[in-house]
Order: C-alpha cells, then structure tokens, then sequence
C-alpha cells in the first residue's frame, strides 16, 4: 500500500469518526433542547390552568373559559386540558378534547407530577400531570391536573435541523478531506519526484538523483548518491586493477614464449609441449580476467543502446570475414537498448557474432525480442549447428575450456559467464536458418 493511500485512508477514518460523533452530538443535543421547549411550554400550560381553575365547597371545578387559551376552545388544536378527581373520574375537559379518545393520566397524590410520552410513536402528544390538595374553606379535594399537546411541530422542526446539520457536516467533512488529500498529494510531492528519479536511475537516463529536495529527505537522497558515486569508483577501480594485472601477468608470458625458439633442436620436443602449457595459461588468464572483469548489474540499471555496438562488431567482423561474403540480417530497432553494461555487451554480443560470423555458411541474423521483464537477444546462423545431445556439454563449466566441439570455446564459455552474472540464462535452439540460435535472457531489472 502506498504512503499516499494509507494517509489518505487514516484521514478518511479519523474524519469520518469525528464526523459520525459530531452529528451523534447535535441529535442528542437537539433532542434535549426540544424535549426542555415542551417541559417549558407544559409548565406555562399547566401554570395556566391552575389560575384559571375554581373548585367550590361541593368539590365542583370550574374553568374560566373566557380566560382559556384559543388553542384550548377548538377541537382537535393540538393543546389540550383535563382536571381529574382521585380516583380518576373525569371532573372536567377543555373543548379542543372534543372527539378524542386521550391516555388516562396514572394515579397521583398531591405534589407528584409526571410527563408523559407516547411509547408507541403513533401519536406525537406529550403530556404532564400534576397531583393537588385543593382546600377549601369545607373540605380539602385531591385532584389530578392534566395538559397535553400535539409536538409534532417541534419534532419536524428538530428534525430538519438534524438534517440540515447533518448535510453541512459531511459537506464540510467532504470538504475537508478533499483538501487533506490535496496537502497530501502537494506535501508528498518530494517523495513521488524522488521515485521517478529512482526509476529514471534503473533506466539508466541520469546517473544521480537531483539534491535539491526538501530538508527532510534530501540527507536520504545524498547518501543513496554517494552510494552510487562509490559502487562505480569500486567497479571502475577494479577493472582498472584487473586490467593492469592482465597486462602484467601477458607480458612474462609473451617473453617466455619469444624465448622458446632459442633453445637447441633436440629441445624441440619439449619446447612444444612449453609452448602448449604457455598458451593454455594464456587461455586460461584471458578467460578468467575477462569474466573476473565483468561490471554486471548495478545499482543503477545501464540501458545500452545496441545499435552503434552492433554497427562497430558487425563492421568489423565484416572485413575479417570478407572472404565468405556472410549476409547478416538485424532485426533491431534503432533505439533499442539492452539492459547491460556498454562493455560487457560488447563482450557478450562479440563472442556472439564471432561464433555466427566462423560456423554459418553464408547467413547471420540478430535479433532483439522480449517484454517488460526481459530482453532477449538472439544470434542465429545457417552453420552445421550443435548437436542436440552436446549442447548441455558445451554450457557445461569446466568443459568448455578444453572442448574442441564447434561453438565451445573459451568466447561461449565467456558469454554463459556474463549472462550468469547478469542474472540471465543462455539456451541454444533450433533455428529456421538451419544452423543454432544463440538466446540470450537478461532480466529489465536486476535480481
């Protein structure tokens, strides 16, 4: 998962939380603030019935209905009054009761009240009840004072404001993230230049990554420079070292072999079998510096270009072998690039054509194939070919040295190495040209 994604999504939830708490908040908030408007308007309702409420001697209650709210004098307003005895008796009732069947009021001694809320949702009345000692000069009468009202106003009333700060909070959460993901994406900015630095280094298009990056990140991305820097001196010091030691080690060699023919003629047995073991140490010295030798894969993934390598090989090996008059066909765009160093390349791909250009008869082909994952290289040529049950002998190591078969010499033995090194694998086939294909697998990137 990318950094991108896991911050975007940890913003998301983290947000989304908030967001859920916030709109939980107000809903309950809202719900207390209109169940504290109904409690209010009840007691003012409940206050008011009791001023305008008269109980004689006899214990009858009388209502001044001249003093009644309006909404009290017409049926079915939604505000509604009731005076009750002890046992529940109905005593008195305000006209906007008038057909309809309302919930009895529980039993209540005097002082006791109790709200009321229809469990059932049918209905959206709240009610308070209220117990009284009326006293009079005669007796005293217990009596249960009841007022309801319809609270379906306040509850759409609360609901579109649950609703309306429901929608402008996920706006603003909405909002909100989509201006989190664009600090994001601006605040990562640096990282995601510093991965396309990174694949343009495996390309091999630039050689180091740019410097000038944020505080943050740009120690990282010099030490990963200085890495580069060093692993090429490294290579560079080593072949170099390698180079000086070739020539060190051939010219002993090629002074003692121009000392052989001084000897005396009855040596010339033995000066044979010296110059025998002095070209096998040459062979064997040639070989192993050359393989020893071999940059391989770095750090940074060299795309070389072939055609100008393949332009010089095939030039030159069109004037050493002018006298068969081979025809060699490439298959190679012109910017195609091979994921190799210029110089084991030309190692690889020498040898290659060196084998084609002496087994063919008349015709050479090269050819770049492959995908995303690998490049593939193909040589084939219209030679007698390698038979089939020695070609696992001739990529066999330790055999190719002293193979005399056709096609195993020290060059194929020396092509098999770089394309170890390189992670690779080197397969001979059947070609159409009726000789042997030479396949060369290396990996885009390396393992």
């Amino acid at each position: 998962m990318s950094l991108h994604l896991r911050l975007g999504l940890a913003a998301s939830a983290m947000l989304s939380v908030f967001a859920a708490l916030l709109i939980l908040g107000i809903n309950t908030a809202l719900e207390r603030h209109t169940w504290a408007m109904l409690e209010a308007l009840l007691k003012g309702r409940m206050d008011f019935l009791l001023a305008t409420t008269s109980v004689d001697d006899r214990g009858r209650v009388q209502v001044h209905h001249s003093l009644l709210k309006t909404r009290l004098r017409l049926p079915g307003s939604g505000e509604y009054a009731r005076i009750f005895d002890q046992k529940g008796q109905l005593l008195w009732r305000s006209p906007s009761v008038l057909g309809l069947a309302l919930p009895l009021p529980p039993p209540l001694r005097p002082g006791q009240f109790h709200y009321w809320r229809d469990p059932t949702g049918g209905t959206a009345l709240v009610a308070l009840s209220l117990g009284i000692g009326w006293n009079t000069p005669a007796a005293r009468f217990p009596l249960v004072f009841n007022v309801a009202v319809d609270a379906s106003d306040f509850y759409a009333r609360s609901r579109r404001i649950q609703h309306m700060a429901t929608f402008m909070i996920a706006t603003t959460v909405v909002v909100a993230l989509a201006a989190l993901l664009a600090v994001l994406y601006w605040g990562l900015r640096p990282l995601r230049k510093v991965d396309q630095a990174l694949q343009a280094l495996e390309a091999g298009r630039i050689k180091a990554i740019p410097e000038d990056q944020p505080h943050e990140i740009s120690r990282l991305v010099g030490r990963i420079n200085s890495l580069l820097r060093q692993e090429r001196k490294l290579q560079h010091r080593y072949r170099d070292s390698l180079e000086n030691l070739a020539h060190s080690l051939k010219t002993p060699l090629a002074l003692l072999r121009g000392s052989l023919p001084a000897r005396r003629r009855e040596d010339d047995r033995k000066q044979a079998e010296y110059l025998e073991h002095l070209d096998r140490m040459d062979q064997i010295i040639t070989h192993q510096l050359q393989r020893a030798g071999t940059m391989g894969p770095s750090t940074a993934n060299v795309q070389t270009r072939l055609a100008p390598i393949l332009d010089k090989l095939l030039a030159a090996l069109g004037k050493v072998y002018r006298d068969k008059g081979v025809a060699c066909e490439q298959r190679i765009a012109d910017d195609a690039t091979f994921p190799m160093d210029p110089s084991d390349f030309m190692e690889l791909a020498g040898n290659l054509l060196d084998n084609a250009f002496k087994y063919c008869r008349r015709r050479v082909a090269v050819e770049l194939a492959g995908n995303d994952r690998e490049a593939v290289l193909i040589v084939e040529d219209d030679g007698p070919g390698i038979p089939v049950g020695a070609r696992e002998a001739v990529l066999e190591r330790g055999k190719r040295l002293g193979s005399k078969m056709e096609g195993s010499g020290i060059g194929l033995a020396m092509v098999h190495d770089i394309v170890e090194i390189y992670g690779g694998r080197l397969e001979i086939q059947d070609t159409p040209l009726g000789g042997t294909a030479l396949v060369v697998f290396i990996p885009r990137r390396p393992r």
